[in-house]
């Protein structure tokens, strides 16, 4: 068995109707509010709970999005002791991979502008986050959706995004040699 063929094995017949959300609807894009993150993105440090709630107020539809994630794993929109923040980023990464394989990258800008700053002044844990919890799961995500990570992103990817997003890549391509 090859390796391409042992891969499409492992995966099944993943679909695109699986990046569209599983759980209730109780929130829409046009029902939420974006929160002020100026403050925020103002702080001299940015920790983990910073981040996720930075990110997930990118825009409207990642924000109903991510209210019913937390609604459907958490029951509480609230930032927990109890929250997994590489789970919950992970949601926002599939939320990405969603909105791009539908060609409605209105968000994309934003998303990937907070990452930015997130990496600029996260803590170093902030930073995992964003660089194995966001682009890395972006880029899984993405590979099992036949989506070209290399280069489908480098739109909306800044400076640091695009250095770190580079490094996830050459990492994992060393590690299949």
């Amino acid at each position: 068995m090859t390796s391409k063929q042992g891969i499409k094995d492992a995966l099944g017949n993943v679909s695109d109707e699986e990046l569209q959300p599983r759980y209730k609807t109780v929130y829409t894009p046009d029902s939420v509010d974006l929160e002020s993150v100026e403050s925020l993105l103002n702080k001299d440090s940015v920790d983990q709970a910073d981040c996720l709630t930075i990110l997930s107020n990118s825009c409207q539809a990642l924000k109903a999005d991510f209210n019913n994630y937390l609604l459907d794993s958490y029951q509480t929109l609230e930032y927990t002791a109890d929250r997994l923040t590489y789970t919950d980023i992970s949601n926002i990464a599939r939320f990405v991979i969603w909105k791009f394989k539908s060609n409605d990258s209105v968000c994309l800008d934003k998303i990937f502008e907070n990452a930015e700053i997130i990496l600029e002044k996260g803590n170093e844990a902030t930073r995992s986050l964003i660089i194995v919890g966001l682009f890395e799961d972006i880029q899984n995500i993405g590979g099992w959706h036949k989506v070209d990570y290399y280069k489908g992103f480098d739109q909306w990817l800044r400076p640091n995004s695009k250095k770190a997003w580079k490094e996830v890549i050459d990492f994992w391509e060393k590690e299949r040699k």
